[in-house]
């Protein structure tokens, strides 16, 4: 599960922190809404230490609140 919080949509910018076990252990990221484009990254030690491995999951979950235009303060995301 990937929690994020501290969402923020300005302009054509969204960012947000993350987390994936470890509330205490946060990440951030900002991505341009219109092309996708990871523009400032600061991982977790749990990306560290994964080489980047649920980072991509994170990503997804933002294209999913751009797709539908919805961007709740935070949310969690689960997937099977």
């Amino acid at each position: 599960m990937i929690s994020v919080k501290n969402v923020k949509k300005t302009n054509n910018r969204l960012s947000a922190d993350y987390y994936y076990r470890d509330p205490s252990d946060i990440g951030h990221v900002t991505v341009d809404v219109n092309t996708g484009e990871i523009l400032q990254r600061q991982p977790n030690e749990e990306d560290n230490s994964r080489t980047y491995s649920y980072f991509g999951k994170v990503i997804q979950f933002l294209e999913m609140m751009i797709k539908a235009d919805n961007y709740p303060e935070s949310a969690d995301f689960i997937w099977y």
